[in-house]
This record gives structure tokens, sequence and C-alpha cells, in this order.
């Protein structure tokens, strides 16, 4: 369980990448493990490298930039047997190696699906992100923007709710009074969020609305809570629940 405190922030995540420095890549002389058919060759000019050379390769024809082989051999280099990827020979600037060529693709995309893993969504923030709307949306009165961020079956007790709210167009109904002593706002104090799954959040905590009323601002703290369910690729506030602080 996350305590958290107001104002709300949530900051983007920045994977960064480390750089490949082109003047470090390794050489390699050539060695018994040469394949037999660059060892009979003895009338061309052969130069072997590791295939960790800087810069970019010609396959087939093509120049492929070096992130789509530097990396993926890289990596092979660290899983492979001496015998195998990693002695794979670059002959007059192209590749020889046809199982390294096969190879290429394959941990190019095994590297790109990590990639998106660990840059995956928490969703706890993808919950907050939603608060952070509703806060918003409240403070500019805009009915519709808050009103879209329920399930269409949101269970809703408002702090003057007299009965249980259950359908959208009570829930427009409730927050028509927004409308009315504008400007107003909303932040959420204090509060704990609760990932109860990767689908579910639930977020409950203190908060503190204003208005406007005959040119004097008022606040009003109460006691929220917020549950949050992913459906699809959309987080929704499927129950929603606030009522006043009590005064003794």
């Amino acid at each position: 369980m996350e305590t958290r405190r107001s104002p709300l922030a949530l900051s983007p995540t920045l994977a960064a990448a480390d750089p490949l420095g082109s003047e470090s890549a390794p050489r390699h002389a050539a060695s018994a493990r040469l394949p037999d058919a660059s060892r009979a060759n003895a009338g061309n000019r052969v130069e072997t490298r590791a295939l960790l050379a800087p810069g970019l390769t010609e396959t087939s024809g093509r120049q492929l930039p070096v992130f789509l082989w530097y990396t993926p051999v890289r990596l092979a280099q660290s899983l492979a047997p001496a015998h195998s990827i990693v002695n794979a020979v670059v002959v007059e600037g192209r590749m020889k190696d046809r199982k390294v060529r096969g190879l290429q693709p394959w941990l190019a995309c095994l590297l790109l699906v990590s990639a998106c893993r660990g840059g995956a969504s928490n969703p706890a923030d993808d919950a907050m992100l939603v608060i952070q709307k509703w806060a918003a949306a409240f403070s500019e009165s805009n009915v519709d923007a808050i009103v879209s961020l329920y399930a269409p079956d949101a269970l809703f007790f408002g702090t003057g709710s007299k009965t249980l709210v259950s359908t959208p167009e009570q829930i427009r109904s409730y927050f028509s009074g927004l409308q009315k002593d504008k400007p107003r706002g909303a932040e959420l104090l204090e509060h704990s969020v609760r990932v109860v799954s990767d689908d579910v959040v639930i977020v409950t905590g203190m908060d503190q609305v204003s208005g406007t009323k005959d040119g004097s601002v008022y606040h009003a703290q109460g006691r929220v809570s917020f549950v949050l369910e992913k459906r699809g690729s959309t987080w929704q506030i499927v129950h929603f629940h606030r009522s006043v602080v009590p005064t003794n």
C-alpha cells in the first residue's frame, strides 16, 4: 500500500539507452576457429573481424542500421558457445555466416519486445492519472469530461447523494451543480493507493473542493474513495464515494 501527498504529479518514466561507442568495438585476429572455406581461400585477401564492428554492415546488397545487428549479435555473443555465432567472419565487409543473418531479425524482435515490456505502464500511475483528470474537470466545471471518466455501470455516492446513483444520467445530474459557484477547485490530499490487480486499483484518502459564492471562496474537505478498473485499454471509475469529515 502506497501513501501519497498532494498535489498530484505523475512523472513519465523515460527509458535511456546506452550509446554504442563507435570506437570501442573490439577487433579479433584470424584464429584457428575460422571456417574451413575461409582457410582454404588463401589466394584472396581475407579480413577477419568480429561482428561487433561499428557503423553499418552490408547484407544482401542492403545497408542495415547498426541497431538492427549490433545489439542482437552482442547479446548472442554473450550467450552462444565459442564455436558458433561469436566466430562468424566478415569477409570484405560482407557477413558470410548464414546462421547469423537468419538470427538477426529474431533477436531484434526479442529485444524490441523486452524494451516494450520494460516501458510498460504502472497500474497505480494509470489510475492516478484518471483521478488527476477528474480533479481538472471538476475545477473547470466540465460536466461532460467528468462524467466520461465513470464506467456506464459505475456505483456512485456523492457528498449530497440521498440514494445510490447507478446510471450515467444520474451522475450527470449530480455534477450539473458544478455550473454554480464558479470558479471551482478540487485536489486530492493525503491518500493511499492499493493495486488489487493489473486491472483494479483502489484509491482512498482526503480531498478538498472549493467554490466561489458572493465573491468569497469557500473550501470543504471530505473523505473520498475511488475504485478504478481497466476495461479494454481504458481505466474507468467503477465505484465512487465521498462524505464530509465529522466535526467531532
